[in-house]
Order: structure tokens, then C-alpha cells, then sequence
């Protein structure tokens, strides 16, 4: 009696369970295998590049900031252009 109740709701199995026999095998094949999953993730190598270059630009548009006295609105401009915020500074 256990057993056909089993495999009238699905067989039991992953995806499939309290739900009737077509839909568990839907579910079940919408589900993925586990050994495929580390397979797949296995294959895919992690890169990471980081050449420090962000730091750099933190600390020179900070630096321009109170090198050049700029306002928020020129200090805001000057996250793109502090070089040559920083020039116009120097120079003049």
C-alpha cells in the first residue's frame, strides 16, 4: 500500500513529492543534477584583476579636493576631471 502511494504522487523523488506523477517528472527534470552543477562550476575558471588603479583615483581626486579648495559641485565634477582640475590648480 506504501508503495503505490509513493509512485502514485510522484515516485517520491527530488521535485517530485505531493504532486502527481507527470508534474513530479516535470519537476524533477527542472531541477538540476548535482553532479552537474560542480561539473559545471568546476570547468569555469575565476578571474580576478585588480592592477590597484581605483585606489590611485580615490586618492588623487581626494587629494585635488583640498589641494584646489573646490566646492561640492566642482569637487563632484572633479571625480572624473581631477587631473586637470589638479593642473588648473597648479598652474594658476
Amino acid at each position: 500500500m506504501e508503495g503505490t502511494r509513493a509512485q502514485a504522487s510522484g515516485g517520491g523523488t527530488r521535485g517530485g513529492e505531493g504532486v502527481g506523477p507527470a508534474a513530479g517528472a516535470l519537476l524533477g527534470s527542472l531541477v538540476p543534477d548535482e553532479a552537474k552543477w560542480e561539473d559545471a562550476m568546476a570547468e569555469k575558471p575565476v578571474v580576478r584583476v585588480d592592477s590597484g588603479s581605483g585606489i590611485f583615483w580615490l586618492i588623487g581626486w581626494m587629494f585635488t579636493i583640498a589641494f584646489a579648495k573646490l566646492g561640492v559641485g566642482q569637487a563632484l565634477l572633479a571625480l572624473i576631471t581631477w587631473p586637470y582640475q589638479l593642473g588648473v590648480a597648479l598652474r594658476g
